[in-house]
């Protein structure tokens, strides 16, 4: 019952600890002391069912727990306020068990969404202790954020049990958007040329089908087309097809060795210029390294907008 620690009973205001009996309301998921919730004989919430309320967890001003924790800091002896969710955790957890993020302080700034963690464990399975070509498991952690847990256990397939390919269907699926999602720019330039050059072909195509196409419709003037450019770029296309449906198998199979490079690089990088014990350090890595949303999603605009003009280049051919 992690995700309730810290929180109110609505029975007797008594936070919750991780040694409390807890029990949750099956109708608005609102959680009591087991001994509360006996002695009620229902929910504290019990009038308020009808109306369809639900329970969702308190925001906690960081002001209440420096009133009540040791030294100001409005953390209970052993454990750390996560200081994005304001949710009480073990003190040595590296993320919140509530929301996931990255515990770097004691302080709570709690503004309500919390976005719960998936997987629980960000190291998806391996020891914490374990070391990845000489770094600590928790800065790769630190230095991959989202999906940690999906990329660690790989990467520990990689290094220490000798694997080979480990493949990476996100690669697969969304090609150069995903370098460019996990900051590989370079790759994912590359990556961007090889697909724009497969598509020439196809525009080829399209420009010497538009007129007889337009005209069968309706839409334009009698026009001949020259079927040997159409067969010459039709097979152009379909060797594009193959070409890239090869690219994009080759990228599943090595895009989490890149990237395992990149992060072992850029993290050697970091330590050769800040203490590993520092928490800057940790900060450091969390900002070179997670993903980059912006950039794909200008990406995709930009995409949106040259496949209209891509499209306007054809109407002049007929």
């Amino acid at each position: 019952m992690a995700k309730y620690v810290g929180v109110k009973c609505p029975v007797c205001s008594r936070r919750f600890s991780q040694a409390d009996d807890i029990v949750v309301c099956p109708v608005c998921g609102a959680p009591h002391h087991r001994a509360c919730y006996t002695q009620a004989g229902e929910c504290a919430w019990a009038a308020d069912h009808i109306n369809g309320r639900e329970w969702q967890p308190e925001a906690r001003p960081a002001e209440e727990g420096r009133e009540s924790g040791p030294n100001g800091t409005g953390c209970a002896e052993g454990t750390r306020l996560c200081p994005a969710c304001g949710a009480a955790n073990p003190v040595e957890s590296l993320f919140c068990q509530i929301c996931g993020r990255h515990m770097l302080s004691c302080r709570s700034s709690y503004t309500g969404g919390a976005t719960y963690y998936p997987f629980g464990d960000p190291f998806g399975g391996v020891d914490k202790n374990e070391t990845l070509n000489g770094l600590p498991v928790s800065d790769v952690m630190y230095y991959v954020g989202q999906g940690s847990s999906y990329y660690i256990p790989r990467f520990y397939n990689l290094e220490k049990r000798g694997g080979k390919i480990a493949f990476n269907a996100s690669a697969f699926l969304f090609h150069f958007l995903y370098f460019f999602y996990r900051k590989m720019y370079l790759f994912g330039a590359l990556l961007l040329l090889v697909f724009a050059a497969g598509l020439v072909p196809q525009f080829l195509l399209a420009r010497e089908y538009a007129p007889e196409l337009l005209y069968a419709m309706g839409l334009g003037p009698q026009a001949t087309v020259n079927e040997e450019a159409v067969v010459f770029y039709a097979e152009l296309a379909n060797i594009a097809m193959w070409a890239g449906i090869g690219v994009r198998i080759a990228i599943g199979c090595t895009a989490t060795r890149i990237y395992y490079k990149k992060v072992v690089r850029e993290a050697a990088e970091l330590i050769g210029r800040a203490r590993p014990d520092d928490e800057d350090y940790h900060a450091e890595l969390i900002a070179s390294g997670g993903v980059d949303r912006l950039s794909v999603s200008l990406l995709v605009a930009v995409l949106v907008v040259c496949f209209f003009l891509a499209s306007g280049a054809i109407m002049p051919a007929i």
